[in-house]
């Protein structure tokens, strides 16, 4: 049914119409789903010849940069 109401969105012109069958299926995602994400850690990119130590442990960028050290 999800499926379907996410096919029938997709084809959907009109904006209001499309959004009703949005809705519908964002209540069933709301009462199906088994588990919500609370948090989304965002990913992050840093490349610069004079920053040093950004990336030194295990989780990579997902952790703190309290080593880093810019070279002047």
């Amino acid at each position: 049914m999800l499926d379907d109401l996410l096919l029938k969105g997709m084809r959907e012109a009109d904006p209001v119409k499309r959004g009703a069958i949005y809705k519908e299926a964002q209540q069933i995602l709301a009462e199906d789903s088994p588990l919500i994400w609370l948090v989304d850690v965002q990913f992050v990119s840093v490349f610069n010849r004079r920053l040093h130590d950004h990336t030194t442990g295990p989780l990579g960028t997902y952790q703190a940069f309290e080593q880093a050290w810019i070279e002047k």
